[in-house]
């Protein structure tokens, strides 16, 4: 019975052997690899960063828990993940085009005390995630905010009016929804 409940909860200990070996091998192996492919692959995370971060945690798991996947394979797999994130952010970098296709744009979702709804239902974000950032940003009123904008990395920045308006918007003049005519008229 004890051999039958061993067998069932640790399979065998050469099984376990295994798994201890190949989690010590990826460890240092993933962390220099992330560390080689610079902040991006730990930082706020876009789309395609996140879709990497995923596949790479699932990568080291099965190299780590499945005697079918050799270590040697896993790391390959993870090094062109990497590489091919670090390729398209470098394209994103030096192309307009590939930026445009890859990367979505910052969205103005509140402006001047209005909730702009067709931007809420777009990206899919409720007033109530919108009141709670600002509330998490220290604010007690909307009437206190100029602006909510939805990032890149699905962050939500709060803008907040201020007593001495300035008319340099440089920071928002390429959300979509915000224009500078508006903005002028506003002030």
């Amino acid at each position: 019975m004890l051999e039958i409940l061993s067998t069932a909860l640790f399979g065998n200990w050469e099984r376990v052997l295994r798994i201890v070996v190949s989690a010590l091998v990826m460890y240092p192996i993933i962390i220099l690899s992330i560390r080689l492919s610079g902040k991006r692959s730990t930082s706020q995370m876009n789309g395609f960063d996140w879709i990497v971060t995923v596949a790479l945690g699932s990568i080291t798991g099965s190299a780590i828990l499945l005697k079918d996947v050799p270590i040697v394979d896993a790391l390959t797999a993870s090094s062109v993940l990497l590489l091919m994130q670090w390729s398209l952010t470098k394209g994103t970098r030096h192309s307009q085009t590939i930026a445009d296709i890859v990367k979505s744009e910052p969205r103005m979702l509140f402006s001047e005390g209005e909730f702009l709804d067709r931007a809420l239902s777009d990206e899919r974000v409720h007033k109530s995630e919108i009141i709670a950032a600002i509330r998490t940003a220290g604010y007690a009123s909307l009437s206190q905010i100029k602006w909510v904008i939805l990032e890149t990395d699905a962050k939500l920045s709060i803008i907040p009016k201020t007593p001495k308006s300035t008319s340099d918007d440089t920071a928002v003049e390429k959300v979509v929804g915000y224009s500078v005519r508006n903005a002028r008229e506003a002030a």
